[in-house]
C-alpha cells in the first residue's frame, strides 16, 4: 500500500472510495496498478476486521496460502500452460507469495500469431478457500490493446447491472466501452475462459 501511496500521493483510503464509485485512471497503464492496489486494501480491510473478531483463532490453522495452492488444480494449470494448450508460444505467469495468506500471480501468455495476454492477480486465503481480490486482464493484438477485463466496481453504470460487477472494457472508445462479463468470478479461476477466449479470436483469424 504504501508503495502505491507514494507513487500516486493519495492515501489508500482516499483512493479506495474513488476506485469503488468508478473513477478510473486518467492513464491507461495505470489500470494493473490501480486493480492491485483495490485488491490490496480490500485484504487490509478485511484483515483489519478480522483481527477484532480473533483472528488469532484463524492463525492457528497450519495451512498457509502457497500450500493451498500447490495443493490444488489453480497450481498446475499456471506452471502446466504450454504443455496443455498447442496455442500458447509461452508464458512467463508466477505466483509470489505475499505473506502468509496472500499471493500474486503476474506475467504474461503469449499465443501463436500475434495475441497475448498481461495477467496480474491479488489472491488471498480465507477459511479454506482461495479468492481473487482484484485482477486485471488486458488483451494484445502486437502493441495494441484490444480490450480488459478489471475489478473495479461501476456501481452507476446500469448497462453491468445482470453482471454487476464483473466488466469488460471493447472498443470503440475502449475506456469508457463496458459489456457485462458474467463469465468472471472472484472465487474461482479465470485463466481457462481467457484462454478460451483468445483461441476463438485465433480461429476467427486462421491462425489456429
Amino acid at each position: 500500500l504504501e508503495a502505491y501511496e507514494r507513487k500516486y500521493g493519495v492515501l489508500s483510503e482516499t483512493f479506495y472510495e474513488s476506485y469503488i464509485n468508478g473513477e478510473e485512471p486518467q492513464d491507461d497503464a495505470w489500470l494493473l496498478d490501480w486493480a492491485d492496489w483495490a485488491g490490496a486494501y480490500k485484504i487490509w480491510l478485511r484483515r483489519q476486521e478480522q483481527y477484532r473478531q480473533a483472528i488469532q483463532n484463524l492463525r492457528k490453522q497450519s495451512k498457509n496460502l502457497m500450500t493451498v495452492i500447490e495443493r490444488t488444480a489453480r497450481h498446475e494449470f499456471i506452471y502446466t500452460l504450454k504443455e496443455r494448450h498447442a496455442s500458447i508460444k509461452s508464458s512467463t505467469l508466477i505466483i509470489i507469495q505475499r505473506g502468509r495468506r496472500t499471493a500474486l500471480v503476474q506475467g504474461e501468455i503469449a499465443f501463436d500469431g500475434k495475441f497475448r495476454i498481461a495477467n496480474k492477480e491479488r489472491l488471498s486465503f480465507d477459511e479454506g478457500q482461495v479468492i481473487i481480490e482484484s485482477y486485471g486482464y488486458e488483451f494484445w493484438a502486437n502493441e495494441d490493446k484490444i480490450a480488459w477485463y478489471d475489478s473495479q466496481p461501476h456501481p452507476n453504470d446500469a448497462s453491468l447491472a445482470n453482471s454487476y460487477p464483473y466488466h469488460k472494457h471493447i472498443p470503440p472508445d475502449i475506456k469508457h466501452n463496458r459489456i457485462p462479463a458474467p463469465e468472471i468470478h472472484f472465487d474461482q479461476p479465470n485463466l481457462p475462459f481467457l484462454i478460451k477466449e483468445v483461441e476463438d479470436l485465433l480461429k476467427k483469424n486462421n491462425e489456429i
